[in-house]
């Protein structure tokens, strides 16, 4: 049943830049997410990416996980 409480289903939602020079706080980003998806049951986990560092910080460590991207 969509939304049981005894099966959560988490979302992410990095919001990070397509270009430029806002390096740190990309990476800051990606890295944050990283480390909260620790031990976590990745098959309840979706990613929604919002611009294209995050997708691509995303795409490597979590290709199962990453389901859209918008850039």
């Amino acid at each position: 049943m969509p939304g049981d409480i005894a099966d959560p289903t988490m979302v992410y939602v990095p919001i990070t830049s397509d270009k430029g020079l806002c390096g740190a706080v990309n990476s800051s980003i990606v890295r944050d997410v990283k480390k909260s998806l620790i031990g976590k049951n990745r098959s309840k986990v979706t990613i929604f990416s919002i611009g294209d560092k995050g997708s691509t910080g995303m795409i490597r460590p979590f290709p199962d996980c990453l389901k859209f991207s918008i850039s």
